[in-house]
């Protein structure tokens, strides 16, 4: 989940014991670029075990490059993760706009009632804080196919007013037919850390 950390993992060699005494430095970079790269070095644990003082900012999918070295010896290592948010209560955003705690926000998602792949959808989020619109803030909407990299798609919304943010989406169509969707709505507002929520959707083509 975005926000969570330290990033905990064990390092064993080809016969699955433990390898201590490595240098490991890490980086956390969007396979789509998008300017949230972070990098770090991991401190030793013990056992074969290593943790790096790093956080994934947002959800969706991270490439996790390992660059490690112990004496003449050195390895690189990408593995690609998907990071969630908490799910939203159960709702039909073909049938209404839905609605979800984001952290200090209290958010609503609204992508039309005509949600199908390869046309414009109008996406719209309104973000709320103790009952007050949010204004002032960035907010975006990323899509995503569970266990299926449809490739970075993210929108950054453009401020309407009383706390709603706007601006079109498009899904592709999914070559193996699934039409399953996970949109996840992420809010950088001024002095609060940012928060998201994502919301499981269906499409039709």
């Amino acid at each position: 989940h975005p926000g969570a950390g330290p990033l905990a993992f064990a390092l064993l060699d080809r016969a699955g014991a433990p390898v201590d005494g490595a240098r490991i430095r890490l980086s956390l970079t969007r396979p789509a670029g998008g300017g949230d790269d972070l990098r770090g070095e991991a401190r030793p644990l013990g056992g074969g075990r290593y943790a790096a003082d790093l956080a994934f900012p947002s959800p969706g999918f991270w490439d996790v490059r390992l660059d490690v070295a112990r004496g003449p010896d050195a390895v690189g290592l990408v593995q690609q993760v998907r990071v969630e948010a908490g799910a939203a209560p159960p709702c039909d955003l073909a049938a209404a706009p839905c609605a979800a705690e984001a952290g200090p926000f209290a958010v609503e998602l609204d992508l039309g009632r005509d949600l199908a792949t390869m046309r414009t959808l109008p996406a719209a989020v309104t973000v709320r804080r103790g009952g007050a619109p949010v204004d002032g803030a960035a907010v975006e909407v990323s899509f995503a196919m569970r266990d299926m990299n449809m490739g970075e798609n993210r929108v950054v919304l453009a401020a309407a007013g009383g706390g709603r943010y706007a601006g079109p989406a498009t899904l592709v169509r999914c070559h193996s037919g699934k039409k399953d969707w996970i949109a996840t709505v992420t809010v950088r507002a001024p002095g609060a850390a940012p928060a998201s929520a994502s919301f499981p959707f269906a499409v039709r083509e």
